[in-house]
């Protein structure tokens, strides 16, 4: 992962491990993404937890090769989570401060622009 992108992503809450091996962000007390890195690849991972170490739900949304594409859906993620869930007490991450170089570098990985 580039250190722009990076800093983009710690700007908005993300957290960022040690050698770029997973991102993680909380979307709730309850409510994590995290992207990990496995291979050559990126799988983007949703838990909730219910007052316990184990999650009670954990779903995989994406695998890809390309990090702004598991960004992006992460993304896509929050953005539902943000019309659907959310409680109104809590901000959503800003993800928009992201937006079009995250959007542009998905179109271009996946051949659409």
């Amino acid at each position: 992962m580039n250190k722009v992108l990076e800093k983009e992503l710690r700007k908005i809450g993300w957290l960022i491990y040690p050698n770029d091996e997973a991102l993680q962000i909380q979307l709730s007390r309850n409510h994590h993404i995290f992207i990990f890195k496995e291979g050559e690849g990126w799988i983007v991972w949703t838990t909730t937890y219910q007052d316990s170490q184990q999650p009670v739900k954990e779903k995989v949304r994406k695998v890809t090769r390309d990090i702004y594409l598991a960004i992006e859906d992460a993304h896509s993620y929050i953005e539902w989570y943000r019309k659907n869930v959310q409680h109104k007490e809590w901000k959503a991450p800003q993800i928009e401060r992201l937006g079009e170089s995250i959007n542009d570098r998905a179109r271009v990985s996946t051949g659409t622009c």
